[in-house]
């Protein structure tokens, strides 16, 4: 009874906005049909984690109904400049413009922000430790833009494409795997690359790096 009322209720507020932009003309300078998709995105960003989980109590199927709905509404409001990245803090900017790709992006950026703050943490902690980014392609280059938004330094990139050895990338030196080592035992090395970031592990657990020395980017456990 009470998640057929929820999904009564949830029904009720989708029609009823739905009615709300209706009456409103759809244009960039209506600035309260602006704050409207604010909030929606907002509070849609921030209540995702219970629409999946049992604190909200939709099934699949009407959770799936609500998530198109929003889809919706919020492609909408981007594609016609209602709203655009500088009215919304950039967190939440960029877990919606994950979330309306797919739900699975934004379960792997929350996994890249989880990862990074759990480096901030480990630096924080030692200020002496060294930051290496294995990886030099687009994964690499991401977590590197969302490493030195923390105010990290990174001292080193490294990339098993021996072309890249000795060049540079934003100005810091990419190196040999087997140079790694050199940065000494207190560091830690962001694995940066999608598809084989298992392998890298193995492969830096091989040359003698400890393991908690080695995250992931992009996945909840390294």
């Amino acid at each position: 009874v009470l998640r057929d009322y929820k999904e009564q209720l949830m029904q009720e507020v989708t029609v009823a906005i739905d009615k709300y932009i209706d009456n409103i003309k759809l244009t960039i300078e209506n600035n309260e049909l602006k704050f409207l998709y604010i909030r929606m995105a907002k509070s849609f960003v921030s209540s995702y984690g219970d629409l999946r989980g049992k604190e909200i109590g939709l099934d699949s199927k009407q959770r799936n109904v609500y998530y198109g709905w929003f889809k919706e509404k919020m492609r909408t409001a981007i594609d016609s400049r209602i709203i655009v990245a500088d009215d919304i803090q950039k967190s939440i900017w960029d877990s919606l413009i994950a979330l309306l790709e797919s739900e699975d992006a934004l379960r792997n950026l929350q996994m890249k922000e989880d990862v990074i703050s759990n480096l901030a943490v480990k630096v924080e902690n030692d200020s002496s430790s060294k930051v290496v980014i294995f990886g030099c392609g687009n994964y690499g280059f991401d977590a590197y833009k969302n490493i030195c938004s923390r105010n990290i330094e990174i001292s080193a990139f490294s990339d098993n494409n021996s072309d890249l050895w000795g060049k540079t990338l934003e100005g810091i030196e990419i190196v040999a795997p087997e140079k790694i080592k050199m940065f000494g035992e207190n560091m830690y090395i962001v694995v940066a690359n999608e598809l084989h970031h298992q392998e890298i592990r193995k492969q830096l657990i091989d040359m003698g790096i400890k393991t908690e020395s080695i995250l992931i980017y992009g996945r909840a456990f390294s």
